[in-house]
């Protein structure tokens, strides 16, 4: 600004030559936020008039930034740790200027990042970076915080269930599955047929595996929870009556007869032994 002008006078209605330019020896354009000298200087002139020039200062306020949040902030949940992240929008010069952290609050969902499935809330905490001083930014909800979700996934089996026959008084069969998500519970029940109408009735599911010769019904289950669905799935099988016999051994009573004598086979007394001698 000019001043000093006496009766009302103003540049506008004065007749004045000459140039003023402007200039900061502290001072140039990057420079960080603060207070500078601004130092006048020109040729100005004026007949009623003796100009001079004083110093002024010039203040470099912070640049307004905002935020971009990344991703759709709807994610499936996988049993690994997901969330959202935020980067800086405005900044110029290609300043290094990143976001700094973010609010965490588990117990009351506040988190950028999390593993199971729920409704969450990212918020800003602060900015970083060797230029960071000269950024700024609104304090306000929209501008610093993101809605973000996890929602439940499907399951499915990845190895569906089964389980090999086996011969009784062998070494029981194992079950085998794999569900993508969850461990499954495995129990058994056997099968019976009517014997006039032949249908077949699944009794009750037991957790103890069956050992006598039959026909039997696995059911692999995995429990629902809030991260994943359930599964169930129910195979057949049998175990098959032993094949091992037992061993017996024919024994024939001592015979006695004179010289010249014919033998008689019918009198000879026949008898069977199991291996323990009954």
């Amino acid at each position: 600004t000019i001043s000093g002008f006496v009766h009302g006078e103003t540049p506008s209605n004065l007749t004045l030559s000459g140039n003023i330019t402007y200039t900061s020896e502290d001072y140039a354009q990057f420079g960080d936020v603060g207070t500078y000298t601004l130092k006048p200087s020109g040729n100005i002139t004026s007949a009623n008039y003796d100009i001079s020039y004083r110093a002024g200062e010039l203040e470099v306020k912070p640049k307004n930034i905002t935020f971009i949040w990344n991703g759709n902030g709807s994610y499936a949940y996988t049993g690994s740790s997901q969330g959202v992240t935020a980067t800086v929008n405005g900044v110029v010069n290609n300043d290094d200027v990143t976001v700094a952290s973010y609010e965490e609050n588990r117990e009351d969902n506040v988190c950028a990042d999390a593993k199971d499935a729920g409704l969450y809330i990212a918020k800003i905490t602060g900015i970083a970076g060797k230029k960071a001083g000269n950024y700024e930014y609104s304090d306000s909800e929209s501008t610093l915080t993101k809605v973000w979700s996890i929602t439940k996934a499907t399951n499915e089996w990845i190895i569906k269930p089964s389980i090999q026959n086996w011969t009784k008084d062998s070494t029981a069969s194992s079950p085998v599955s794999a569900p993508k998500y969850g461990s499954p519970v495995y129990t058994y029940a056997k099968i019976t047929t009517n014997d006039e109408t032949h249908e077949e009735k699944v009794g009750e599911y037991i957790d103890t595996k069956p050992t006598e010769a039959g026909k039997y019904s696995m059911k692999a289950v995995v429990e629902e929870t809030d991260n994943y669905g359930g599964l169930e799935e129910t195979v057949e099988f049998q175990i098959e009556a032993s094949s091992e016999k037992t061993k017996v051994r024919v024994v024939i009573s001592d015979k006695t007869i004179t010289y010249g004598e014919d033998l008689d086979v019918n009198s000879i007394v026949v008898g069977y032994k199991d291996e323990s001698g009954n």
